[in-house]
């Protein structure tokens, strides 16, 4: 891989064996294009000062995050559209991927608002400062949700 992003760039070498070496033992999270951009750097800065740049960020990067218990689990969670529902409103067959998606969405919304507000038995302030969101934007879907009879 290192040879062909080479090829790419006019007048630049092949590493000698012990940087291909080198490279080699890197761990590659970024896979491709990671691999593409240190080739970039060390046509501008060189190999060893490239693999160094690579190695300082790959040290420094965060550690993936905590595992995150299940929705039911968390307190004060509200529960999510289940993936297994046999919905044909929600089959992606029939349709382009935003199509699919703008009624996954709208599906998540009318679920988790519908929750939300039932928790906190209609009370708009309490169920804005649970979901993180401004009065008014829950106000406007609680309205659009009533006038669809959701809530």
């Amino acid at each position: 891989m290192v040879a062909h992003f080479v090829e790419k760039i006019d007048g630049m070498q092949v590493p000698e064996d012990d940087v291909m070496a080198r490279l080699k033992e890197m761990p590659w999270e970024g896979n491709v294009r990671q691999l593409r951009a240190v080739v970039r750097s060390a046509n501008v800065l060189g190999w060893e000062a490239a693999i160094a740049e690579q190695q300082l960020s790959s040290a420094s990067s965060p550690p993936p995050p905590p595992s995150v218990p299940p929705a039911a689990a968390r307190e004060g969670a509200v529960p999510g559209p289940s993936v297994e529902e046999n919905d044909d409103e929600l089959s992606p067959i029939g349709g382009t991927y935003y199509e699919a998606r703008r009624r996954w969405v709208a599906k998540g919304e009318r679920v988790y608002i519908k929750a939300l507000w039932d928790r906190h038995e209609g009370n708009t302030l309490a169920a804005a400062a649970s979901a993180g969101i401004d009065v008014s934007t829950l106000r406007k879907i609680v309205k659009r949700l009533r006038e669809d009879g959701v809530i």
